[in-house]
């Protein structure tokens, strides 16, 4: 996160201002990170673009459920192998369960 300077006046983020041309109504202000481009405690997620598939499910309103299962099948090969799959599969049956009450 960088500090940067703003216009108190019009908000222009070059100084001295070439929009209104104040230079002293000056405040310096945070600038705000996107939460995907890093990932807090570690790099496993980013590295292993788990982190590009969270935001894809977020921005497509998937619900819990269904991004585990894609979550799991994601990253089998590179972490728990059979295990994430055996966890993607018990997912796909509580959706079953849960959205059908049928079991898979």
């Amino acid at each position: 996160m960088t500090d940067l300077k703003s216009c108190t006046n019009c908000k222009y983020n070059q100084f001295p201002c070439t929009v209104c041309e104040e230079e002293d109504q000056w405040e310096l202000k945070k600038e705000i990170q996107n939460p995907f481009d890093y990932q807090e405690g570690g790099n496993h997620y980013k590295k292993d673009g788990v982190m590009d598939v969270t935001e894809w499910c977020m921005s497509h309103n998937i619900d819990i459920g269904e991004f585990n299962v894609i979550k799991y099948v994601f990253r089998h090969g590179k972490k728990n192998g059979i295990e994430d799959l055996r966890k993607a599969k018990h997912y796909l049956e509580m959706i079953a369960y849960m959205k059908y009450e049928e079991n898979l």
